[in-house]
């Protein structure tokens, strides 16, 4: 993730705003802001975690303890405490026991109607299965973003009822989003090998954005 982020800086992409969607701890802010220095990031979490009580201070970082989702409505949630808390539940034994609660959600446009001063411009969200609906949910705030990096099941099904990689491909598509790069891979082993890729974070782009029309010039250039 991080040599990604650096690739887009050396490319010549510097938000002013970062919108990190299922921030746990924010730690993945605080990789983002170390490369975009002068980026404001704000933070999205419904877990109120006391590590993010570190940014309280910090003016270039804010949270939101609160549950996004594609409207206001009571939402199935079930929370462990860890990166597998969701509306959908993880089908491992991990969630075996995991009791059911309702929480009360909310979207991206009623939680930041003008608060962006600009952008947000680039917007990381993994938020479990969660990712379609809360970009439903955002069509304002997300009018003038750039670059989404969002964590997209690949084989299986990980958690209950999520929409499937072609599901999340053909709606990035919809909102005018093309892929630009496959960020990670995380992988599950079988024994001391790799067996099969759960799941993938991928980046995508604003189709008409710059940094594709000189991805296509170095392709057009190829064997002259």
């Amino acid at each position: 993730m991080l040599k990604f982020l650096e690739k887009l800086k050396s490319l010549g992409f510097n938000p002013t705003n970062v919108l990190d969607i299922g921030a746990h701890h924010g730690h993945w802010a605080e990789i983002a802001h170390n490369v975009f220095g002068n980026s404001n990031v704000t933070m999205v979490e419904p877990i109120d975690y006391i590590e993010l009580k570190r940014f309280d201070d910090q003016q270039q970082f804010s949270y939101r303890n609160v549950l996004l989702d594609e409207r206001e409505q009571m939402r199935d949630w079930y929370e462990m405490r860890n990166t597998g808390d969701s509306m959908y539940k993880e089908m491992t034994g991990y969630f075996k026991n995991c009791a059911l609660r309702k929480r009360k959600t909310t979207t991206l446009d009623a939680e930041f109607h003008g608060h962006f001063s600009s952008g947000p411009e680039l917007i990381k969200i993994d938020t479990q299965g969660a990712e379609i609906p809360i970009l439903k949910g955002g069509k304002e705030t997300i009018i003038n973003n750039e670059i989404i990096i969002m964590e997209v099941p690949f084989v299986g099904a990980y958690n209950e009822n999520v929409p499937d990689f072609f599901e999340h491909i053909s709606y990035l598509e919809e909102i005018g989003y093309a892929p630009l790069e496959i960020v990670d891979q995380h992988i599950i082993r079988k024994g001391d090998y790799d067996y099969f890729a759960l799941q993938l974070d991928l980046a995508f782009i604003r189709k008409g954005h710059r940094i594709l029309t000189e991805q296509q010039d170095l392709i057009s250039s190829l064997g002259r």
